[in-house]
């Protein structure tokens, strides 16, 4: 993060009404869902809000998305998403179709290979500063876990109130590696934005990059 915060690419980042809003969720009851909302234009992902909420019902967070103005395109959550209540019979994903969205479950996958897909699309994300400001606090916290025992800090994050910001990021960083830019209908789409910070300089090559990001293990 302080790299692309040192590149100017955390400021004020519009939403673009022509284009569709893709969210990443990670799903808690008894702790917090996380949503990223962005946006794939040419050459950049745009991420324009973050939602984080505790101990809500789906119905209610349902409420609140379409409370947005925003035109939704997919939406990526875990591959649990498609799991059966015991106690309604039905799945969370059933319910958000239910709703009107285009639910997507991301494969399973390791930790390492998601963190590995954050490294790709991190020099093409943009972060809007004001709506992402708490989940960005999210990544910047996210931390290895710490062994006690043999006084080194393990491969695995550490599980605590950055976690789900985080792991919903993965599933935005995966879904965008292996889906918008890898042959789907939500390739880069030219339009109309603001000139970009006079520090900025665009990568050479940067659609190619996305192009040639390896698929998961």
């Amino acid at each position: 993060l302080g790299k692309i915060e040192d590149a100017g690419q955390i400021m004020d980042v519009p939403w673009i009404p022509d284009l569709p809003v893709h969210m990443a969720w990670d799903f808690g009851f008894s702790d917090a869902t996380s949503i990223w909302f962005f946006q794939v234009a040419i050459n950049e992902i745009r991420i324009i809000d973050f939602f984080e909420i505790t101990r809500t019902p789906l119905a209610e967070i349902i409420d609140i998305l379409q409370a947005k103005p925003y035109e939704y395109g997919r939406l990526y959550a875990p591959h649990d998403v498609t799991q059966t209540s015991l106690q309604t019979g039905r799945s969370i994903m059933e319910s958000l179709w239910d709703a009107g969205f285009d639910v997507r479950p991301i494969a399973k996958l390791s930790v390492s290979n998601g963190i590995n897909a954050v490294r790709k699309i991190l020099p093409l994300s943009w972060f809007d500063r004001n709506a992402c400001h708490t989940g960005i606090e999210h990544l910047r916290l996210y931390q290895k876990s710490w062994n006690q025992r043999l006084g080194i800090y393990t491969e695995q994050p550490r599980h605590d109130e950055h976690s789900h910001a985080a792991d919903a990021f993965r599933y935005l960083s995966v879904s965008v590696r292996d889906h918008e830019l890898a042959g789907s209908d939500l390739r880069p789409t030219r339009y109309e934005q603001p000139a970009p910070p006079a520090n900025h300089q665009w990568a050479p090559n940067q659609v190619q990059v996305f192009l040639t990001m390896p698929m998961p293990d």
